[in-house]
């Protein structure tokens, strides 16, 4: 997105029609703790076996 910025204030792109308005989308924020939980999980890690589902 930064990029994509910078590039419409030098006139590189024409900046597109915004499909949804600002006041559309849902902040991850919450108001009180532990009401959400996010995981990221990274390099392929396997919790279960794919075939037999067997934690490993």
């Amino acid at each position: 997105m930064t990029v994509y910025r910078i590039l419409v204030r030098h006139g590189l792109v024409e900046p597109g029609i915004r499909r949804r308005k600002r006041s559309d989308y849902k902040r991850w924020q919450r108001d009180r703790p532990m009401q959400l939980w996010q995981m990221d999980i990274v390099g392929g890690v396997m919790l279960a076996a794919p075939v037999t589902g067997e934690l490993s």
